[in-house]
C-alpha cells in the first residue's frame, strides 16, 4: 500500500489505482485502502468508481468520516459541474445514494 501511496503523492494516479486495486483484492475489508483507491479514481476523472469504492468503504464502516468528506467533495465537484451550460441535461440518478440513504437511517437509530 506504501508503494501505491507514494505513487499518488507523485501524481502517478494510474500505478496508484493499480497498487490500491492490489491491496483491496487481498484483504477486501481494508478500507483505508478504498478510501484511498477512491481519492486516486477522483483524480483521474471517474467520479463513478471513486463513489462505488466509498460506499464500500461505508458499508464496512459507517463511522468513516474521511469517505464522507470525500463523498462531500465528489458531490461538489458534480453541482459545479451540473451549473455549467447544458449540465442539466447531463444530470442523471445517481444509484449511491439510495445506499447513503440507508447508512445515514441507521446511524441515527
Amino acid at each position: 500500500m506504501q508503494k501505491a501511496q507514494r505513487a499518488a503523492e507523485r501524481g502517478n494516479y494510474d500505478a496508484a489505482i493499480r497498487g490500491f486495486q492490489e491491496v483491496v483484492d487481498v484483504p477486501p475489508l481494508h478500507t483505508v485502502a478504498r478510501r484511498r483507491l477512491a481519492m486516486a479514481q477522483m483524480e483521474v476523472g471517474n467520479a463513478s468508481a471513486a463513489r462505488t469504492e466509498l460506499v464500500r468503504v461505508l458499508r464496512l464502516n459507517p463511522e468513516d468520516s474521511w469517505a464522507y468528506l470525500i463523498l462531500g467533495n465528489i458531490a461538489l465537484r458534480r453541482f459545479l459541474w451540473m451549473q455549467e451550460p447544458g449540465g442539466a441535461r447531463r444530470r442523471r440518478k445517481e444509484p449511491e445514494q439510495e445506499v447513503l440513504n440507508e447508512i445515514t437511517r441507521r446511524k441515527r437509530v
